[in-house]
Parts: structure tokens; sequence; C-alpha cells
């Protein structure tokens, strides 16, 4: 009986040391579990946040890449518009200033550009006023404007356009003005070949080119046909006289007179000078 309950004693130990094995087994796995479960957090938010770091990069970088898309299609479009811009004909100083004036006469090497609509698209001819005073206005034929002023010329090329192409809203413009060579001759200082445009006026081709015993009281202008015609600059400087100081042509020479008498006048007299 006692040997019974020696080995019934055994057997309780072993089974408390078993049973406290296991629950070491246990609360070591248990705290394996959570020395684990901290790093496996972290790892997860690190990679989280790694992922939406990449993914705002990503964003980011999208929006770079359409910031400078649209950055590039902005350059674009203004490059467009500034194509569109200077495709417009440039105009000289000189001709602006001949649209601007009523009395402006079609000069032989002007240049107009003429636009108009036709079948929904604008159309534009680069005329030139040649030698003999004639345009070529291609379709419309060749048409003479001697004698005319760029107004009354402008206003019969639209009409003439008007008429093929009712509806066309043509527009005609000077681009750049003629020049040419007059010849000046007589009590200069020396015979010389002056260049001129439509509006240079008699007054300013004799320009610093007069000499003391000048006559601006008889200066003639002889034109290209031969006729002869004599002009007094002092009174249409004096009394402003602008018919006294006309425009040169192509074709004129100028030929100065020489001064019969010369007087000066000074003193208490209401204008004084050289006569």
């Amino acid at each position: 009986m006692k040997r019974f309950f020696i080995i019934s004693g055994s057997m309780v130990k072993e089974g408390r040391a078993k049973c406290l094995f296991q629950a070491f087994i246990f609360v070591a796995l248990l705290s394996v579990m959570f020395l684990i479960s901290p790093y496996s957090e972290m790892s997860s938010l690190a990679a989280q946040t790694t992922s939406t770091s990449t993914g705002t990069s990503n964003t980011s970088n999208l929006i770079q890449s359409s910031v400078v898309s649209g950055a590039t299609k902005t350059s674009e479009t203004a490059q467009t518009t500034q194509t569109g811009t200077s495709s417009y004909p440039e105009v000289t100083e000189q001709a602006k200033i001949a649209m601007a004036a009523a009395d402006y006469l079609v000069t032989p090497g002007d240049i107009y550009s003429l636009s108009y609509m036709r079948l929904s698209q604008v159309e534009t001819l680069r005329l030139i006023v040649e030698g003999d005073g004639t345009v070529n206005l291609g379709f419309f034929g060749r048409v003479s404007a001697s004698g005319m002023t760029f107004r009354e010329f402008k206003a019969f090329v639209e009409k003439k356009v008007e008429a093929g192409y009712p509806q066309s809203f043509p527009s005609l413009l000077i681009l750049s003005t003629g020049s040419f060579n007059i010849r000046v001759q007589g009590q200069v200082q020396a015979t010389s070949v002056v260049t001129a445009w439509g509006l240079t006026r008699l007054s300013e081709a004799l320009n610093g080119i007069l000499q003391p015993y000048s006559s601006v009281r008889d200066v003639r202008i002889i034109s290209s046909n031969g006729k002869e015609a004599s002009y007094d600059l002092f009174k249409a400087e004096r009394e402003g006289d602008i018919r006294e100081d006309p425009y040169i042509r192509p074709g004129d020479s100028i030929e100065v007179k020489s001064a019969g008498r010369v007087v000066r006048l000074e003193g208490e007299v209401r204008r004084p000078g050289t006569y």
C-alpha cells in the first residue's frame, strides 16, 4: 500500500511537471507571438507607407507631367497664335502714312495686299504697281491706276472683286510704297539725283542743296511728258499756299533758277530776312 502511494505521488509530480512544461511552452509561444506582431505591423505599416509614398510620388509625377504637358500645349498654342499673327501682312511706316493721306497717288513700285473670301477661305494676292502704272489683278485682269489716288484705286478694285464674288468682303492694303529718282539741276550745289516717294514735296527734294543765289521764287518742274510749270516756294512757306509746293512724281526733273537780285532786310520790320 505504501508503495502504491509513492508511485501515485510520483505520477502526480510528473503530471505537474508536464503541465508546468506545457504552460511554459505556451507562455513562450505567446511571448514570441507578441514580439513578432509589432514588427509585422510595423512592416505592414512601412509597406503601406512606402506604397502611399510611391503613389504620392507617382501622382506628383503625373501632376508635373500634366503641368508640363499643359505648358507645352500652351506654348504650342502661343506659337500658333504668334504664327497666325505674323502671317498678317506687315505694313511699313510709309505705307501707313500713305493710306492715311487722302491725296496719295498710286506710285510705281507700290506693293499692295488684296484679301477676299472665296469658298469659305481667305484668298490673298500680292500686287505690284508696274512702271507704266498698271496692276495685274490675276483672275480679275490687268487694270490701269495712273493718275488715281490710292483711295480711288482701293474703291475701284474692291468693287471689282465684289462683283465677281458677292459677299467676299474684299480689302486692299498698301504693304510698302514705291520710290523713284529725280534729277535736280540749275542754281544748286551740284547737279544731282534725289530719291523721292509718293509724298515727297518740291521743298523736301531741294532741302540742303540750294545756294545763296538760288531763287526759291522760280523753281521749275519738267514732267516726263515735257510739260513745264514754275512754283514759288517763298509764297508756299510764307503764306502756306500748298499749291506752290507740289508732290514730285516719277519722271519729273527740277530746275532751280538764279535770283536776279538779293535784298536783306533788318531792323524794325515785320519780317526781316533775305529776299
